[in-house]
C-alpha cells in the first residue's frame, strides 16, 4: 500500500503543478494501477530484490 499512497500524492501534486487537468477518474486509475507494482514484486525472489550488488547484463541473462 505504500506505493499506492506515494503514487496518489504524486498524481495530485503533478496534476496541480503541471496543470494536467486530469479527471478524478483518471487519477484513480493511475493510483489503483500502482498496486500492480507490488503484485509483480511478489514473484521475484527476495535474494534478487534485496541484494547489495547491482544487476548487470551478464548476470541478468544467466
Amino acid at each position: 500500500m505504500r506505493v499506492q499512497n506515494l503514487t496518489e500524492q504524486l498524481v495530485i501534486v503533478h496534476n496541480r503543478r503541471c496543470q494536467l487537468e486530469l479527471s478524478k477518474s483518471y487519477m484513480n486509475h493511475i493510483v489503483h494501477s500502482s498496486i500492480l507494482h507490488d503484485i509483480r514484486k511478489a514473484e521475484i525472489p527476495e535474494g534478487i530484490l534485496y541484494r547489495d550488488a547491482s544487476v548487470n547484463g551478464i548476470r541478468y541473462f544467466e
